[in-house]
């Protein structure tokens, strides 16, 4: 189920006018997030939930991820989210970019 709602994102980010390269950025993004649920033997079924964002965070900070790249997947996630509430698979915003971005100091 994951690879056609995986698909059905890329479709929307088409017809909402994305750019080619923010929809190979975004599908990039999203596909490593599944693959991360996979591996923790998560079958997603298009129900986001708060502690799958916070747990993969988690793992990109401890894979050393820099926190642009970190929030710039958080970006690709609040996309995804938004997809999948228009499309009844996803109930509640469980993103927050202002709360869930890391801060950058400065």
């Amino acid at each position: 189920m994951a690879i056609e709602i995986l698909k059905d994102f890329e479709e929307y980010l088409i017809k909402e006018g994305k750019m080619q390269k923010t929809i190979i950025s975004y599908t990039g993004d999203v596909k490593m997030f599944l693959d991360y649920l996979k591996d923790k033997g998560i079958a997603f079924n298009g129900n986001l939930n708060r502690f799958y964002i916070t747990s993969y965070k988690d793992h990109l900070l401890k894979e050393n991820y820099t926190i642009s790249t970190i929030n710039k997947k958080i970006n690709s996630l609040n996309a995804f989210n938004q997809f999948l509430i228009l499309n009844g698979l996803c109930h509640e915003r469980v993103l927050a970019p202002n709360k869930d971005k890391i801060k950058i100091a400065k």
